[in-house]
């Protein structure tokens, strides 16, 4: 079995808490984070953050990292 990155919950999680939640914009969650707006909406858009950005998004989400890495038959 291999384990795989699933970005597209990453990507829903971080836009449902963005828009759902706090009801703000990319600007403003990425002050929040520490990363830059255009990071967050790459990740909205589902493409690779890198590992330092991952980690302080999860923390932001309050999420453990390993959420969202999925096991593959």
């Amino acid at each position: 079995m291999k384990q795989h990155f699933d970005i597209k919950s990453f990507a829903e999680a971080v836009k449902m808490k963005r828009v759902m939640k706090l009801k703000t914009g990319v600007r403003q969650v990425g002050k929040q984070i520490g990363i830059s707006a255009a990071t967050v909406s790459r990740i909205e858009r589902e493409l690779m953050p890198d590992m330092n950005s991952f980690v302080l998004t999860c923390n932001w989400l309050k999420t453990p990292v390993t959420k969202f890495f999925k096991t593959k038959k």
